[in-house]
């Protein structure tokens, strides 16, 4: 599952969660979720994402596949965001946060009562390291809504782009790019 969706994994449970905002206000749909241009022959692949949505635009679960083509031993990720003004102005981006890395996925992966703990009971891949060479997949996993109103994220366009590395051997793994739009909305 390699870097990418580790990572992956711990931003969408923990930046990246929405469902109905009725109870809330605000809903986050995601336009994009893709490997990097031109990084298709990586270690790591990530490929057929699937969003659900519900009738009001939220997304509401997320599945996808992950192809690990070499053993990872520690997984190291670094994100960036840039935060646009909307979807219509996606040219108006400015960094938000550049080049934060972990070295601690291996070991946080497979915590219990975690904000990403149910997104990665949905996952195949084992949750720990070394991430075997293997096919793994996320399947429907939730976006809830609570998890979005833990968050400071404020109604913008949002653009992510994840990075894996092998921590022992400094191999370049994976690269995708996230884009999604967090809205308000009159509660109801």
């Amino acid at each position: 599952m390699g870097q990418t969706v580790l990572l992956f994994a711990v931003l969408c449970s923990v930046l990246l969660y929405a469902e109905t905002q009725f109870h809330i206000g605000r809903k986050i749909q995601f336009r994009k979720v893709a490997m990097c241009p031109g990084q298709k022959n990586l270690p790591i692949l990530f490929d057929n994402v699937v969003f659900t949505r519900n009738e009001y635009g939220a997304t509401t679960s997320m599945s996808f596949k992950v192809y690990v083509k070499k053993q990872v031993e520690k997984l190291t990720m670094s994100v960036s965001f840039w935060k646009c003004e909307d979807y219509e102005h996606a040219d108006s981006c400015e960094y938000f946060l550049k080049d934060y890395t972990s070295t601690e996925i291996c070991e946080i992966m497979g915590r219990k009562n975690q904000v990403w703990t149910i997104f990665m009971d949905h996952f195949t891949m084992p949750k720990e390291c070394p991430i075997k060479i293997g096919n793994y997949s996320l399947n429907q996993g939730p976006i809830y809504e609570k998890t979005l109103n833990l968050l400071p994220i404020p109604n913008a366009y949002w653009k992510i782009k994840l990075t894996g590395y092998d921590g022992i051997s400094n191999l370049y793994l994976s690269c995708v790019d996230m884009e999604f739009e967090v809205h308000s909305r009159p509660k109801s």
